[in-house]
C-alpha cells in the first residue's frame, strides 16, 4: 500500500478500497495467501510461497477469520459435525464443532475428552448422533493393521517374511494396485494368514452402508460382531466392542448419511 512519510516522522500507510484498513495487503493478495492457507499444513508452508513473514501470513488468517465471523448467521445449525485435528506436535487435538450444512466451523475446543463432549450433547437432548462412514472405516483399517504387525513379528521370529512391506497391499482399494502389487496381494490371500481374516472381515462391514432396513442392518452388524470376536483376534474384538457400543450412531448413519 502506498505510504506516506509525516513531518512528524511517522509513517501513514493511505487507506485504499482495494485493501483492510491499515493492512499491507490488497484483498486479492490476501485471497491468495488464504488459499495457500487452506491447502498448507502449517502457516510456515504457505508463507514462504506466498513469499511474506510467518508472522505476516498469521496476520491474513486472522483477519480472515474475523470477516467470516461477522459474516456468520445467527441461525442454530440443524447438523453438527465434530471432528479432531491435530494442531501441534506431541499428539496435541483440538475437537473441531462445524455446520455441516455450509461447511463453517462454529467452535474449536482444546479438549480431547469425553466428558466434554458430553457436557455439550447435554444441551441437545433431541439430537440424533450419527457415526459416520469414514471414521468406522478408519477404525477398521486400523484394526487390519494392527493384526498385520502382530503376526509379522510372530512369523518373522521364525524367518517367515510373508507380511513384509505389505501394509498398504491390506489398505488400498484394489483397484488403486499397480499389476505387480495386485499380484502380490492375491497371493498372500491365498494363504492362511490371520490378516487375510481380518481384512476379509473389514470389506464385509461394507455391506453394511448399503442396507435400506433398520431391522436388517442391525441384525448384520451384531452378527458381524459375533463374528469378529470369534476370530479370537485383539484388534477385531476391540473394534467389535466399538461397534456394539456404538451401534445406534451406526444405525442412524443409514438415515442421515452425513460425513
Amino acid at each position: 500500500m502506498p505510504r506516506l512519510l509525516l513531518k512528524s516522522g511517522r509513517t501513514l500507510t493511505v487507506s485504499v478500497p482495494w485493501a483492510a484498513p491499515r493492512g499491507r495487503f490488497t484483498l486479492s493478495f490476501e485471497r491468495h495467501v488464504i488459499a495457500l492457507l487452506q491447502q498448507c499444513r502449517t502457516v510456515r508452508g504457505a508463507s514462504r510461497p506466498a513469499g511474506i513473514t510467518e508472522d505476516a501470513a498469521d496476520g491474513v488468517m486472522r483477519r480472515a477469520v474475523e470477516r467470516g465471523l461477522m459474516r456468520r448467521e445467527l441461525e442454530p445449525p440443524l447438523i453438527l459435525g465434530f471432528d479432531e485435528k491435530a494442531i501441534r506436535k506431541g499428539q496435541r487435538y483440538t475437537t473441531i464443532m462445524t455446520n455441516l450444512e455450509n461447511g463453517c466451523v462454529i467452535d474449536p475446543v482444546e479438549e480431547r475428552t469425553t466428558e466434554a463432549t458430553l457436557r455439550l450433547l447435554a444441551l441437545l437432548p433431541e439430537a440424533a448422533i450419527v457415526f459416520d462412514k469414514f471414521h468406522i472405516k478408519k477404525h477398521l483399517n486400523e484394526a487390519v493393521d494392527k493384526v498385520r504387525r502382530q503376526e509379522h513379528r510372530q512369523l518373522s521370529a521364525s524367518g517367515n517374511l510373508t507380511l513384509k512391506d505389505s501394509k498398504y497391499l491390506w489398505l488400498r482399494r484394489h483397484q488403486d494396485l499397480c499389476r505387480e502389487a495386485a499380484e502380490r496381494f492375491r497371493s498372500l490371500l491365498i494363504q492362511d494368514l490371520q490378516t487375510g481374516t481380518a481384512w476379509a472381515l473389514k470389506e464385509n462391514f461394507d455391506r453394511f452402508w448399503s442396507y435400506t432396513s433398520q431391522a436388517w442392518a442391525l441384525k448384520f452388524l451384531w452378527d458381524w460382531v459375533e463374528t469378529a470376536r470369534a476370530t479370537e483376534l485383539s484388534p477385531l474384538a476391540k473394534a467389535a466392542d466399538m461397534i456394539e457400543k456404538h451401534g445406534e450412531g451406526i444405525l442412524n448413519y443409514l438415515m442421515h448419511p452425513i460425513t
